[in-house]
């Protein structure tokens, strides 16, 4: 637990570092993060034998990376709207690569391969919209603020449920998850909403439902990291932080908030 409660710490100083760091090093956090997570997800696929003769994976990791990198430089220096065909773009990659091996299972490596752009790199890439704020440039502000929402129903949805727990919420995924520990959770990423708007001078409403929002989406995508991770027959999609597990682990809530927080961002604070 002492373990867990350093590493912890370490890590959200390091991640609250890179993005007051500025636009470069919240792109090289962007970039770690995609890096990390597909060489997980993919060596993970590799090593139990869910996807045969995955041999390009370090070429679509390197894609990954660099793609990431070069979408969060273009809108974070540029900004240029019609640069949002690289998203699509980058769904090419794996496609093309999923002819190197057997034919027989051209389809599931194609599958795999675009499931980890679709996962990792494209939701990592949204996070780029949770500080590039049309011509106003680089903030943090949300980055920061949809963290602590994001971190507080993490942190209260454990201790809240193991302290009144009763209720699985998906025993088959998540064993420990419950319906107590999850809404608790929730009502207290609002509660922090509320604390933000205070702080930030913005209104409570739209922060009471960033921290609904980011809230949900953290426990879906915690669920759905489980659900990869229980097909796979792995515990930690890595061992990178000690007592958290791999960069996937401790990211699942944020990559699947990326593109519903970028959305939400986009159409009730600016």
């Amino acid at each position: 637990m002492k373990q867990r409660a350093i590493s912890g710490t370490v890590f959200m100083a390091v991640i609250l570092a890179a993005i007051l760091s500025g636009p470069l090093g919240f792109t090289a956090l962007l970039v770690a993060i995609a890096v990390g997570g597909l060489w997980e997800l993919y060596g993970n696929m590799e090593k139990t034998g869910a996807v045969p003769h995955f041999t390009h994976k370090g070429i679509l990791v390197f894609i990954g990376g660099c793609a990431t990198g070069l979408y969060a430089v273009i809108h974070l220096y540029y900004w240029p709207m019609e640069t949002y065909f690289i998203i699509p773009l980058l769904l090419l990659a794996p496609l093309v690569l999923s002819l190197v091996g057997q034919v027989s299972s051209a389809l599931v490596r194609a599958s795999m391969a675009t499931l980890g752009f679709g996962y990792v790199v494209l939701c990592t890439s949204s996070l780029v919209h949770w500080a590039q704020l049309g011509s106003v440039g680089y903030q943090h502000h949300y980055l920061i603020g949809g963290l602590a929402l994001i971190w507080s129903n993490d942190v209260f949805a454990y201790l809240l449920g193991r302290r009144f727990g009763r209720k699985k919420l998906a025993p088959a995924l998540s064993p420990k998850k419950t319906w107590e520990g999850s809404l608790g959770g929730l009502f207290m990423a609002m509660v922090a909403g509320v604390v933000t708007a205070g702080i930030l001078g913005e209104p409570t409403w739209a922060w009471m439902g960033f921290g609904l929002v980011c809230g949900i989406c953290a426990t879906l995508g915690d669920l759905i990291e489980s659900a990869f991770k229980r097909s796979l027959g792995v515990k930690d999609m890595g061992n990178l932080i000690p007592g958290h597990g791999g960069v996937l682990d401790r990211f699942d809530a944020l990559l699947f908030a990326g593109p519903v927080g970028a959305a939400y961002i986009q159409w009730v604070f600016l």
